[in-house]
């Protein structure tokens, strides 16, 4: 998903600015992210926020999301609270 979709996805018109509190952990984990995307650290946020919207839509629908292998096998559930 490159920049242009996240933002369809999020139907985004203007950009209102947000401000958000994280921990030093939580930063280096988005820098770190940013880096393996290529990305900047706002697109990571708005990724997640699609994924995660994603997630919690199915989740309403009865749907549960899980990880599987190469091999196609079930590794583990992702619990959507």
């Amino acid at each position: 998903m490159n920049n242009e979709e996240t933002k369809k996805a999020l139907g985004e018109c203007k950009k209102p600015r947000v401000t958000v509190d994280f921990t030093q952990k939580a930063v280096n984990e988005l820098d770190l992210l940013a880096d393996d995307m290529g990305t900047s650290k706002a697109e990571v946020i708005r990724r997640a926020l699609v994924l995660l919207k994603l997630a919690v839509d199915q989740k309403k629908k009865g749907f549960d999301l899980f990880l599987k292998n190469e091999e196609k096998q079930v590794e583990r559930e992702v619990l959507i609270v």
